[in-house]
Protein backbone atom coordinates (compact mmCIF):
# COMPACT_ATOMS: atom_id res chain seq x y z
CA UNK A 1 0.00 0.00 0.00
CA UNK A 2 1.40 3.08 -0.71
CA UNK A 3 1.96 6.29 1.26
CA UNK A 4 -0.97 8.38 -0.68
CA UNK A 5 -3.72 5.37 -0.48
CA UNK A 6 -3.04 4.88 3.41
CA UNK A 7 -2.85 8.05 4.18
CA UNK A 8 -6.07 10.04 1.56
CA UNK A 9 -5.60 13.99 3.38
CA UNK A 10 -2.06 13.98 1.60
CA UNK A 11 -3.67 14.28 -1.33
CA UNK A 12 -3.98 17.45 -2.90
CA UNK A 13 -7.79 18.21 -4.43
CA UNK A 14 -7.19 18.24 -8.19
CA UNK A 15 -7.45 21.82 -9.54
CA UNK A 16 -5.95 20.99 -12.59
CA UNK A 17 -5.68 17.95 -14.93
CA UNK A 18 -2.07 18.80 -16.23
CA UNK A 19 -0.80 19.95 -12.68
CA UNK A 20 -3.27 18.40 -9.67
CA UNK A 21 -1.23 20.80 -7.35
CA UNK A 22 -1.39 23.39 -8.88
CA UNK A 23 -3.73 24.86 -6.20
CA UNK A 24 -1.08 25.09 -3.86
CA UNK A 25 0.69 28.13 -5.38
CA UNK A 26 -2.69 30.15 -4.49
CA UNK A 27 -1.45 32.89 -2.57
CA UNK A 28 -2.67 34.14 0.53
CA UNK A 29 -5.27 31.11 0.54
CA UNK A 30 -6.40 29.84 4.71
CA UNK A 31 -7.46 26.12 2.43
CA UNK A 32 -3.44 26.02 1.30
CA UNK A 33 -1.62 27.43 4.53
CA UNK A 34 -3.93 24.62 6.66
CA UNK A 35 -2.76 21.84 4.07
CA UNK A 36 0.66 22.29 4.45
CA UNK A 37 0.77 22.85 8.44
CA UNK A 38 -0.78 19.64 8.54
CA UNK A 39 1.69 17.86 6.48
CA UNK A 40 4.59 19.65 8.35
CA UNK A 41 2.87 18.94 11.61
CA UNK A 42 2.95 15.14 10.12
CA UNK A 43 6.77 15.20 9.23
CA UNK A 44 7.54 16.51 12.66
CA UNK A 45 5.68 13.64 14.30
CA UNK A 46 7.84 10.96 12.24
CA UNK A 47 10.75 12.21 11.56
CA UNK A 48 11.73 15.40 14.18
CA UNK A 49 12.45 13.05 17.44
CA UNK A 50 15.20 10.81 16.55
CA UNK A 51 18.33 10.21 19.63
CA UNK A 52 20.42 12.29 17.98
CA UNK A 53 17.57 15.50 17.33
CA UNK A 54 18.50 17.48 20.24
CA UNK A 55 22.26 17.51 19.69
CA UNK A 56 22.06 18.25 16.18
CA UNK A 57 19.36 21.11 16.90
CA UNK A 58 22.45 22.54 19.51
CA UNK A 59 24.91 22.31 16.63
CA UNK A 60 22.62 23.96 14.44
CA UNK A 61 21.74 26.88 16.79
CA UNK A 62 25.36 27.32 17.33
CA UNK A 63 26.71 27.44 13.88
CA UNK A 64 23.36 29.83 12.86
CA UNK A 65 24.14 32.18 15.98
CA UNK A 66 27.89 31.98 15.49
CA UNK A 67 29.42 35.88 15.69
CA UNK A 68 32.67 34.39 13.76
CA UNK A 69 31.79 35.26 10.20
CA UNK A 70 33.99 35.62 7.22
CA UNK A 71 33.77 39.01 5.88
CA UNK A 72 33.32 39.11 1.63
CA UNK A 73 33.66 42.11 -0.67
CA UNK A 74 32.77 42.86 -3.78
CA UNK A 75 34.86 45.25 -5.87
CA UNK A 76 33.58 48.02 -7.35
CA UNK A 77 36.17 50.66 -8.55
CA UNK A 78 38.62 51.15 -6.10
CA UNK A 79 35.86 49.96 -3.41
CA UNK A 80 35.49 46.73 -2.00
CA UNK A 81 32.08 46.53 -0.72
CA UNK A 82 30.08 44.26 1.87
CA UNK A 83 26.78 44.41 3.59
CA UNK A 84 26.88 43.13 7.58
CA UNK A 85 24.37 42.84 10.02
CA UNK A 86 25.61 42.78 13.95
CA UNK A 87 23.81 43.47 17.40
CA UNK A 88 24.42 47.58 16.28
CA UNK A 89 22.79 47.05 13.15
CA UNK A 90 20.08 44.21 13.13
CA UNK A 91 18.62 45.18 9.53
CA UNK A 92 22.27 45.72 7.99
CA UNK A 93 24.30 48.39 6.40
CA UNK A 94 26.16 48.96 3.22
CA UNK A 95 29.43 50.00 3.95
CA UNK A 96 32.77 50.08 2.09
CA UNK A 97 36.84 50.24 2.01
CA UNK A 98 39.19 51.04 -0.22
CA UNK A 99 40.10 48.05 -2.05
CA UNK A 100 43.69 48.10 -1.25
CA UNK A 101 43.28 48.58 2.96
CA UNK A 102 41.01 45.04 1.99
CA UNK A 103 43.73 43.15 0.43
CA UNK A 104 46.06 44.34 3.31
CA UNK A 105 43.42 43.21 5.64
CA UNK A 106 43.68 46.10 7.26
CA UNK A 107 40.02 47.69 6.27
CA UNK A 108 38.91 50.99 6.66
CA UNK A 109 35.25 50.72 6.94
CA UNK A 110 32.55 53.85 5.70
CA UNK A 111 29.06 53.25 5.92
CA UNK A 112 27.05 54.00 2.54
CA UNK A 113 23.73 52.88 3.96
CA UNK A 114 22.26 52.56 7.73
CA UNK A 115 18.99 50.21 7.52
CA UNK A 116 18.49 50.78 10.30
CA UNK A 117 18.95 54.29 10.74
CA UNK A 118 16.10 54.75 7.70
CA UNK A 119 13.58 57.05 8.65
CA UNK A 120 11.00 54.28 7.74
CA UNK A 121 12.41 52.53 10.85
CA UNK A 122 12.62 55.23 13.17
CA UNK A 123 9.55 57.17 12.40
CA UNK A 124 6.80 56.59 15.83
CA UNK A 125 4.77 54.29 15.92
CA UNK A 126 5.97 52.29 12.76
CA UNK A 127 5.22 48.37 13.11
CA UNK A 128 7.29 47.75 10.35
CA UNK A 129 10.38 47.03 10.07
CA UNK A 130 12.04 47.25 6.39
CA UNK A 131 15.39 45.31 6.06
CA UNK A 132 17.69 45.64 2.88
CA UNK A 133 16.80 42.96 -0.08
CA UNK A 134 19.21 44.71 -2.77
CA UNK A 135 21.83 47.52 -3.28
CA UNK A 136 21.94 47.32 -6.91
CA UNK A 137 24.76 49.88 -8.37
CA UNK A 138 25.25 51.63 -11.43
CA UNK A 139 27.83 50.76 -13.91
CA UNK A 140 30.45 51.81 -14.39
CA UNK A 141 31.11 54.79 -11.82
CA UNK A 142 29.36 53.35 -9.30
CA UNK A 143 27.56 57.19 -7.93
CA UNK A 144 23.91 55.62 -7.99
CA UNK A 145 21.94 52.76 -6.21
CA UNK A 146 18.97 51.09 -7.02
CA UNK A 147 17.62 50.00 -3.30
CA UNK A 148 15.24 47.58 -2.23
CA UNK A 149 13.65 47.49 0.68
CA UNK A 150 11.86 44.70 1.49
CA UNK A 151 9.09 44.92 4.84
CA UNK A 152 9.63 42.03 7.41
CA UNK A 153 12.35 40.03 5.17
CA UNK A 154 9.52 38.91 2.63
CA UNK A 155 9.97 38.82 -1.25
CA UNK A 156 8.22 41.82 -1.35
CA UNK A 157 9.60 44.98 -2.15
CA UNK A 158 9.77 49.22 -2.70
CA UNK A 159 12.53 50.74 -4.66
CA UNK A 160 14.39 53.99 -4.29
CA UNK A 161 17.05 55.50 -6.15
CA UNK A 162 20.20 56.29 -3.99
CA UNK A 163 22.73 58.45 -4.34
CA UNK A 164 25.95 56.82 -3.07
CA UNK A 165 28.51 59.57 -2.32
CA UNK A 166 25.73 61.69 -0.80
CA UNK A 167 24.48 58.73 1.26
CA UNK A 168 21.08 59.78 0.48
CA UNK A 169 18.31 59.15 -1.82
CA UNK A 170 17.14 60.77 -4.88
CA UNK A 171 14.84 63.46 -5.04
CA UNK A 172 12.40 62.45 -7.65
CA UNK A 173 14.52 59.32 -8.79
CA UNK A 174 13.24 55.98 -9.64
CA UNK A 175 10.90 54.99 -7.01
CA UNK A 176 8.31 51.85 -6.69
CA UNK A 177 6.42 53.42 -3.53
CA UNK A 178 3.92 50.68 -3.34
CA UNK A 179 4.92 46.95 -2.15
CA UNK A 180 5.61 44.45 -4.96
CA UNK A 181 7.73 41.96 -6.14
CA UNK A 182 9.25 44.19 -8.37
CA UNK A 183 12.25 43.50 -10.28
CA UNK A 184 14.20 45.85 -11.45
CA UNK A 185 17.93 46.67 -12.84
CA UNK A 186 20.26 49.58 -14.58
CA UNK A 187 20.58 49.90 -18.30
CA UNK A 188 21.85 53.30 -18.27
CA UNK A 189 21.78 55.99 -15.64
CA UNK A 190 17.93 57.05 -16.74
CA UNK A 191 17.12 54.14 -17.93
CA UNK A 192 15.89 50.72 -16.02
CA UNK A 193 14.46 47.29 -16.65
CA UNK A 194 11.40 47.12 -14.03
CA UNK A 195 9.40 43.96 -13.49
CA UNK A 196 6.32 45.73 -12.47
CA UNK A 197 3.78 43.94 -10.02
CA UNK A 198 1.07 46.47 -10.34
CA UNK A 199 -1.29 44.22 -8.69
CA UNK A 200 -3.72 46.98 -6.93
CA UNK A 201 -4.22 49.32 -9.63
CA UNK A 202 -4.58 46.72 -12.66
CA UNK A 203 -7.27 44.62 -12.45
CA UNK A 204 -5.63 42.09 -14.97
CA UNK A 205 -1.65 42.31 -13.62
CA UNK A 206 0.99 40.56 -15.39
CA UNK A 207 1.67 38.00 -12.97
CA UNK A 208 2.78 34.41 -12.90
CA UNK A 209 0.97 31.95 -10.02
CA UNK A 210 3.68 32.62 -8.08
CA UNK A 211 2.99 36.76 -8.14
CA UNK A 212 6.39 37.72 -9.88
CA UNK A 213 5.72 39.78 -12.83
CA UNK A 214 6.26 38.31 -15.87
CA UNK A 215 6.83 41.55 -18.18
CA UNK A 216 9.25 43.89 -18.04
CA UNK A 217 9.20 47.81 -19.04
CA UNK A 218 11.77 50.13 -20.04
CA UNK A 219 11.49 52.69 -18.15
CA UNK A 220 13.19 55.70 -18.40
CA UNK A 221 12.28 58.41 -15.66
CA UNK A 222 8.78 58.81 -17.28
CA UNK A 223 5.59 57.67 -15.73
CA UNK A 224 6.07 54.08 -15.22
CA UNK A 225 2.51 53.42 -16.44
CA UNK A 226 3.76 54.81 -19.76
CA UNK A 227 6.73 52.56 -19.88
CA UNK A 228 6.92 50.56 -22.89
CA UNK A 229 6.66 46.79 -22.57
CA UNK A 230 9.67 45.12 -24.00
CA UNK A 231 9.63 42.29 -26.67
CA UNK A 232 10.19 39.45 -24.14
CA UNK A 233 6.73 38.14 -21.92
CA UNK A 234 6.94 34.91 -19.44
CA UNK A 235 3.95 32.68 -19.19
CA UNK A 236 1.32 32.76 -16.02
CA UNK A 237 2.72 29.52 -15.08
CA UNK A 238 6.07 30.31 -14.83
CA UNK A 239 7.87 31.15 -11.48
CA UNK A 240 9.00 34.19 -12.89
CA UNK A 241 10.72 36.29 -15.92
CA UNK A 242 12.71 39.09 -17.36
CA UNK A 243 15.13 41.40 -18.74
CA UNK A 244 18.49 42.09 -17.58
CA UNK A 245 21.29 44.17 -19.29
CA UNK A 246 24.85 43.21 -19.46
CA UNK A 247 26.96 46.63 -19.20
CA UNK A 248 30.39 44.78 -20.14
CA UNK A 249 29.12 42.94 -22.90
CA UNK A 250 26.23 44.79 -24.21
CA UNK A 251 24.02 42.42 -23.90
CA UNK A 252 20.20 42.30 -22.88
CA UNK A 253 19.13 39.40 -21.52
CA UNK A 254 15.97 38.18 -20.98
CA UNK A 255 15.31 34.57 -18.97
CA UNK A 256 12.54 32.75 -17.16
CA UNK A 257 11.88 30.23 -13.95
CA UNK A 258 10.17 27.98 -15.46
CA UNK A 259 10.10 26.31 -12.29
CA UNK A 260 11.57 27.11 -9.12
CA UNK A 261 14.87 24.97 -10.24
CA UNK A 262 15.15 25.40 -13.88
CA UNK A 263 15.52 28.84 -15.66
CA UNK A 264 15.63 29.76 -19.56
CA UNK A 265 17.76 32.35 -20.78
CA UNK A 266 17.74 34.11 -24.22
Amino acid sequence: MSLLTSHPELVWPASDDADPYLGLETLDDAHVQSWVDAQNRRTEAAFGAPPDARELAARLEKAYTSKDRIVACSRYSDWAYNTWQNDEHPLGIVRRTPWNAWLDDQPEWETILDVDALDLNTRPGNGTRWALSDFDMLYPHYERALVSLSPGGSDAVIVREFAVEAKRFVEDGFTLAEVGKHDISWIDRDTVYVGWDDNKSNPKPALTTSGFPRQSRRWSRTPLADAPVVFFEGTHRDVSAGVDYDPIEKLHLASRAVTFYDTLRY
